[in-house]
Formats: structure tokens, sequence, C-alpha cells
């Protein structure tokens, strides 16, 4: 199959294309583009091989051993995160400072590429918690210090969580949003934290959003279990020696196993094996008090909220985090939950049932754009601050792009995909499958999938080549490939008739 292309400020229309396309949509054609940087100038995809691609001058940097972080990974100066590295116009840096960490991940970044947030595994290889949230500082593209973020060292349930990440991180790097994962691997649910003074403090879901019914949440009893008895404690004199010589020998392959009580006297073998019976006995009383707990555990899975994993949206603002997911008991569906920040934790606001989107990202204004968590509902959506209606893309652009939102609605009958948008909202790209196309993009992909990218900046073509030009230019062709570099207006205006890209400029040579 072969695709077309999307670019930044105009449609890419061939010159033997039947239908009519605005001319301010692009189409790339081999790029899916799950991020967008503030500022509407880089796009990247965090799935499958991290890229960026420069909508200036349409150039592509791939990092084919990476991928991106799971939060607002994109800066705009085209720097990207991701696999404990920092990736910026080709180049990638594995800042020192994290070198120190068996494994390391840079979930997110400020807009202006000063702060980053993501997890690293515990230096403490003696906890159970396996990964802990950390936040760093940048300066001339390398992280200049890495402060270990303050996380709870008991999950919801009373017992040490199995990670805490960081993955989305506010515009002024004052507010970084995060998951907590269950020490059992059953449940995730937000934290939050806010740098005041210098200092970190995290918020949690309140008892309000968590365990909404109150219910008593019981101590796993093995938690507390006691150590099996050690026969070598039982052990006097010569004898212990001489049982961790046979011991040691067994081990090696030297000797045959040695039995404990051929080592003790009577009365050592009676005392050993008294505590072992009080062993056994404590382990068979047990399991009627962990039913119970597990229980009690279910119960509480049951009825309170279930938050995805690694899926979630901050505001720009650090105000509210946007996440999505449903009671347990409701397989496959997904509802949209909107959380402020008070003294008491996290706070719901607004609960969107049955909506079966994921945040993708939050506008500065509140805007939230979502993802289909499904893919037989392929549509993005869009939620306008205070609405609970969801927008699709062309319901959000008809009241001033009509003709733009009809030739949306026709070129992507299976749904817009997943959509981003930079910070004014006037930059626009759409990931999509090549299934959700109409017969006329379809026929111009060269993938199977795409990227169509939309700017309400521009109103098309700027510059016509037959007009001449005077100066040192640059050109690409629409896939971003470097045609030339020329100061002769004349070398450009030879070129074959169509669209390049001259300077960071859409220009048509006739």
């Amino acid at each position: 199959m072969k695709k077309p292309l999307l670019l930044i400020s105009s449609l890419l229309v061939s010159l033997t294309a039947m239908a009519w396309t605005p001319n301010n949509v692009s189409f790339l054609p081999s790029f899916f583009a799950q991020r967008i940087s503030p500022n509407g100038q880089f796009l990247g995809p965090y799935k499958g091989y991290a890229a960026v691609r420069d909508n200036n001058t349409g150039e592509i940097y791939s990092y084919s051993s990476l991928s991106f972080g799971l939060g607002n990974c994109l800066a705009n100066d085209g720097t990207a995160v991701g696999d404990g590295a920092l990736m910026k116009a080709g180049n990638v840096t594995v800042p020192a400072i994290l070198q120190q960490y068996r494994e390391s991940e840079i979930s997110c970044i400020t807009p202006e590429a000063t702060r980053v947030a993501g997890l690293v595994s515990n230096p403490d290889r003696e906890s159970p918690i396996a990964y802990v949230p950390y936040v760093g500082d940048l300066e001339n593209g390398d992280m200049i210090n890495c402060k270990i973020l303050p996380y709870p060292d008991r999950d919801l349930f009373e017992a040490p969580p199995y990670l805490v990440s960081a993955l989305w991180i506010s515009n002024d790097g004052h507010t970084i949003a995060g998951q907590v994962w269950d020490n059992y691997g059953n449940y995730c649910y937000p934290i939050v934290w806010k740098e005041e003074g210098g200092e970190w403090k995290y918020s949690l879901p309140s008892e309000a959003i968590f365990n909404p019914d109150g219910i008593e949440i019981l101590q796993n009893p093995y938690n507390n279990e006691p150590p099996y008895p050690n026969a070598v404690n039982y052990m006097s004199g010569v004898n212990k020696s001489l049982y961790e010589t046979a011991y040691n020998n067994w081990v090696n392959g030297k000797g045959p196993e040695p039995f404990p009580q051929d080592f003790m006297t009577e009365e050592e073998f009676a005392e050993y094996q008294l505590a072992v019976d009080e062993f056994n006995d404590w382990r068979d009383s047990i399991d009627e008090i962990f039913q119970e707990y597990i229980n009690n555990y279910n119960l509480i899975l049951e009825t309170s909220p279930a938050f995805e994993f690694n899926i979630m949206a901050l505001d720009p603002n650090g105000e509210l985090i946007y996440l999505n997911g449903g009671p347990v008991n409701r397989f496959g569906i997904q509802d949209t939950k909107i959380y402020a920040f008070s003294a008491d934790g996290l706070v719901k606001t607004i609960e969107l049932r049955d909506a079966n989107q994921a945040p993708n990202q939050v506008l500065p204004d509140g805007t939230l754009l979502s993802s289909p968590t499904m893919m037989n509902t392929p549509n993005a959506f869009i939620l306008l601050p205070d609405s609970e209606e969801w927008l699709t893309l062309s319901e959000y652009l008809t009241p001033e792009y009509p003709e733009l939102a009809q030739w949306i609605e026709e070129s992507f009958p299976g749904g817009t995909g997943m959509v981003s948008m930079s910070d004014d909202m006037k930059i626009i790209a759409g990931a999509i499958s090549v299934v959700q196309l109409s017969d006329d993009l379809y026929q111009k992909a060269d993938f199977n999938y795409a990227t169509y990218l939309i700017n309400l900046n521009e109103a098309g073509v700027e510059t016509i080549m037959a007009q001449p030009l005077d100066g040192n230019y640059t050109v690409y062709d629409l896939q971003g490939v470097k045609i030339m570099e020329t100061k002769e207006a004349a070398e450009i205006n030879a070129l074959p008739h169509g669209i390049y890209i001259v300077n960071g400029k859409n220009v048509m040579v006739k």
C-alpha cells in the first residue's frame, strides 16, 4: 500500500489527486503521532520506535532502539524523553546521574526542557518496593540532579506497594502526577506531588474515592509470619560445627544429606521439634484468617473505582488530573474521571460514565482530549471546560471551520483516531489506522498507519515558486527528505512541479 503524508502548514494535494483537500491539512503516510509539543512544532509517537518530526522543516529524527515516556514527553525545543534517555535532533544522551540505577525511565518533561520526572529501580535492594519516583533538573541538555520523590511505604491496603511512578509534569514543573501499583499487582491508583518551598508532598485518593463504603481494611496475616525454626539454632558445641560442615559438603555434592537430629541431644531435638510443631500449628490456623483477608481485599476492589495502569493526564496548570477506569464488575466499560486536589487528598469533580475514552492530553484552558480505549470506537473525543458533552473533532471544528469539519467527516469514516493539539489549539495532529481512511486517502497511504496534520494558523501554500526568490534556501520534499541547498531560485523552479518545503514554508513549483 502506498499512502500520503501530512505536513504542518498546508495540505499535500498531489497534482493528480482527484479529491479536494483543505489547504491547511497535510497527510503523513508513515508516521503515527501520539504526542505533540506544547508549541505544536514537534510530533512524536510513544509506542513502537521513538521518532520526532519537526513540522517546520519536515525532518524526522528516528530513535529506533528507544521508546517514549508515558506522559507529556515532548518539549518545545524538540527534546523527547523515554527509556532513561534524552533525545534531541538525532542525538541520544543517557544522563550519568541515572546510570547508578539498574533501570530508569524518564516519563515526562516540562515545555522548556528544564525538569523531568519518571521512575528508577529502588536503590534499597532489600525493599519490597521495586521502583520509586524521582524528579530531576536539566541544564545544557543533561540532568544535573535526581531527587527521589517521597512516596508511601504502604499502599491503600496497608502493604508495601510494588511500584510508585511519576508520569506527568505541569508546565511550571512544580506538580507531578503518577500512580501507585499495589503489592499484588491488582490495583493501581493516582498519586500527585506538589512542590512548595523546595519540598515535595504527595496526595492520595481521599476516603470518599477509595473504599467509599468504609470497609475495614484487614492486615495480611502473613506480614507477621514468624520464621521457620532453624535447626542449627538448637545445636550446641562441636555438634553445631560438625553439622554445618556436613551440610556444606552435601550442598557441594561431597557427601550424604545430614539429618539435624543426628547432631542434637535428645533434649535439643525435642525443643527443636516443639518449635516446628508450633510453627505448623500457626500455619494451619492462619489459613482461615488469610481467606478472610482475601475476601475483604476483593470486596474493597469491587466497591472502589478501578483505574487503568499508566493511563492518565495532568492539566498543564497542575490543578486537575484526568483518569479512566471502571468498576471491576463492569468489564469493558470505562468511565472518565476528573480529580482536583484538596487538603483531604484527591477529590472527584466529574465522572463521565461509559465513555470508553482514555485521557490523552489536557490543554491549558482545561479542554480534555481523549482517545478510544476500545478499537470498535476509534473516534477521539474532545471535552470542553465545564462541559459533560463529548464532541467529535468535526463537531468541535464545525462552528468556525465548517468546510474543514465536513472534509474530516468524509475523509475519516472509520473515526479520527488519537488526536493531540498544541497549547494554543491551532495545530491538530491525529494518529490513525489506514482502515479508518476514505478510499482517496487510503490510496495515498504507504503503511498501516498515518497522521493528519491541521494548521489553523495557515491559509495554505505561502509562496508561489514562479515568483523570484533571493537568498539561501534549504529544500525538502513532503516526506521530509532534503532535496537541495541553494542560493539560486532558478534551481528550485527547475524542480518537478509540486509542493516543497523551502526554509520551513510550503511552496509550489508550477
